[in-house]
């Protein structure tokens, strides 16, 4: 059912909208007709990685480049620009063992970073030290299957001609991509857009603020398309301190991008925040149909009481919404409000369902505002004085639309970084010690390999982990056990890291492999996890209250690890081997029984000592271990002797 609407709707809205919001509040969409969560879905991009563009591979398989250069020189080896300019066909990630600011050149449109290459990953993540800058100019993409993460664009005014206002920090018409956690400050024209050739693409956690206004042209990001129905997603998104276009809506060719739009924070805009728009000549509508959802509008100082969230120039602006807030009283606090349809203004199309687009997990409003505040931006874990003076302006309700960068106290200085000597003994990609940690040759390139059989190569596994971030939810297995290191296991399709809250539920979950991780872990009663191999890593805090079984390799934990009363913890032994099976950085509670399992025609001799755990401090005791041990607990160590 479609329901045409003129003027400012009423907050109402119909029974509908409501029924729809109570089913899909918190669930995945994973495709046209489709909400349910990402079963058998195909390999996300990298664990986080959700919407149409979520499928990328980027240069996986490909070759590995190194950025070792800050200069912007196409023809030079170890730049930027020449490793987008040589990428072969089957594909390339490019690494960056320097940080710092490239400054685009030469000045005016020939500067641009025109990128056409296709089946390319940029790792941003990768760079030391402030990670990478570019500034001076405008970027352009125009390939397809691409990876774009954790970069800062700056491009201020065009260096030629100040004033032309074309200086977007990244134009793209990329197609079956995806741009995360990207920072863009200082265009004079869009932050991010989307538009022409592009289809299937997703930009999700990036950053768009401070754009310039010295001429009326402090945007946000345009999105549109000239294929039918082109599918795109812009989530977990801030917005601050954008005059307009957050977004502007409208294709003049065809039938117009399908959009989610959802858990976007849109803070400080002056006029209409978000619009769509009729051809500039004919005055033809440009058609358009978006998901609205779970997005938070803060009123900042450069607002008026009475400037809109999103305004309709047309019927063929259609729009599904459901639990928007709109914060308008700037009393410091986040307190907005759910006004309804009146979050929308002018011309458009009330739909009742929301339209067919991948979304990936959409949090209510008031979760998401949260969550995007922490985890937005290139460096969210470590971010520059940029980034983080725009968030806390956020936070504060402070700082108003600029029109210079001098406004904001100009570019700032950061010292370059590189790597150190030996760092990447092989040039895979992978750092030495990061290899030995899990198995590899340090002296041997691997970086296509896949040591743990989930789908991503050795090198994706490393650049994955160093641009981590938490799940939106705790993460918890869709089967009845299984692997833990396969992505389509876990019921967000999202393999943990070392941010996330895991919890297993039910069945035998199993551990063959190094490089797994956790956040917190939680085994409940009617769950065992077994450890066969390799290692799982808990950034904080273990609980188990179910079967913990250790039966090869290593289960660490940086926190403290909590053996309750109804679990039990088997260890099996390897006489071979003096490295401990359980490795607690702080505090182990003992409790519960322990089981000691001996290899097959393994007789141990009476006296003998293996060591079952370490921990920074120890306290309680098992209830019940079994013979012939007895323990020997003490000095961070649990000692298993045989009597």
């Amino acid at each position: 059912m479609i329901l045409k609407h003129r003027g400012n709707p009423s907050a109402n809205g119909s029974l509908c909208f409501g029924l729809v919001a109570l089913l899909l509040l918190g669930t995945t969409t994973t495709g046209p007709g489709q909400v349910r969560s990402s079963h058998n879905q195909p390999l996300p991009a990298f664990p986080g990685a959700e919407g149409p563009g979520s499928d990328a591979t980027g240069g996986r398989g490909g070759d590995v480049y190194h950025v070792t250069s800050l200069v912007d020189d196409a023809n030079q080896p170890g730049t930027l620009r020449h490793g987008i300019k040589t990428a072969p066909p089957n594909g390339r990630i490019i690494v960056f063992d320097v940080g710092g600011i490239i400054r685009l050149q030469p000045p005016g449109r020939a500067g641009w970073l025109d990128v056409s290459q296709s089946n390319l990953t940029i790792a941003g993540q990768t760079a030391p030290g402030p990670g990478i800058t570019i500034i001076g100019q405008a970027s352009k993409w125009t390939g397809s299957n691409v990876i774009l993460r954790n970069l800062k664009f700056r491009p201020g005014k065009d260096q030629q001609s100040p004033g032309v206002r074309t200086n977007d920090g990244i134009t793209s018409y990329l197609r079956n991509s995806i741009i995360d956690h990207v920072s863009v400050t200082w265009a004079d024209d869009e932050a991010i857009s989307v538009t022409d050739d592009a289809n299937n693409t997703t930009v999700q956690y990036c950053l768009m603020a401070e754009g310039l206004n010295y001429k009326g042209h402090s945007y946000g990001s345009l999105i549109s398309s000239d294929h039918d129905d082109a599918l795109v997603s812009f989530h977990h998104n801030l917005y601050a301190h954008n005059r307009s276009r957050l977004p502007r809506l409208g294709s003049e060719k065809g039938t117009g991008v399908i959009l989610n739009f959802s858990n976007n924070v849109i803070y400080d805009w002056s006029g209409k925040g978000g619009y769509s728009a009729n051809d500039v000549n004919s005055r033809k509508p440009l058609p358009n149909r978006t998901n609205f959802i779970g997005n938070y509008y803060v009123m900042g100082p450069s607002n008026r009481q009475d400037d809109s969230a999103f305004d309709g120039a047309n019927a063929q602006t259609v729009i599904y919404q459901r639990d928007n807030l709109l914060d308008r009283n700037r009393n410091g606090r986040f307190d907005g409000e759910d006004p309804g349809w009146a979050l929308f203004t002018g011309t458009f199309t009330r739909a009742d369902q929301p339209f067919d687009v991948p979304a990936g997990h959409i949090q209510p409003a008031s979760e998401a505002l949260e969550h995007v505040l922490n985890h937005v931006g290139a460096f969210w874990w470590d971010r520059d004085p940029v980034d983080s003076r725009i968030v806390q302006q956020v936070r504060t309700q402070t700082g108003r639309i600029i029109n210079e960068i001098e406004d904001v106290g100009g570019f700032p200085a950061f010292e370059p970084a590189s790597r150190p000597d030996g760092f990447d003994t092989d040039q895979d990609g992978m750092p030495d010690a990061w290899e030995s940690d899990h198995g590899l040759d340090p002296n041997t390139p691997d970086d296509k390999g896949d040591l743990d059989h989930d789908g991503y190569t050795n090198i994706e596994e490393y650049i994955n982990e160093l641009a981590a971030f938490p799940a939106p939810r705790p993460l918890w297995m869709r089967v009845t056990g299984g692997r833990y290191e396969l992505a389509d296991n876990w019921e967000l399709g999202w393999q943990p890291s070392r941010y996330d809250r895991v919890l297993l539920r039910r069945g035998n979950v199993t551990v063959d492999s190094p490089g797994q991780h956790a956040g917190t872990l939680h085994i409940d009663r009617d769950a065992s996890l077994t450890i066969f191999s390799g290692w799982l890593q808990v950034q904080r805090n273990l609980v188990n209250e179910g079967k913990l079984q250790i039966n090869g390799g290593q289960l660490r934990s940086k926190g403290d690890v909590e053996l309750s009363p109804a679990g039990t913890l088997t260890v099996k032994l390897d006489p071979g081997s003096s490295m401990p099976r359980i490795v607690v950085a702080n505090h182990a509670r003992l409790s519960g029984g322990l089981f000691i399992d001996l290899p097959a025609d393994y007789h141990p001799s009476s006296g003998q000592r293996f060591q079952i755990l370490q921990a920074g401090r120890i306290s309680g005791s098992f209830s019940s271990v079994s013979k012939p041990f007895e323990l020997d607990v003490a000095a961070g160590k649990v000692i298993a002797i045989v009597r």
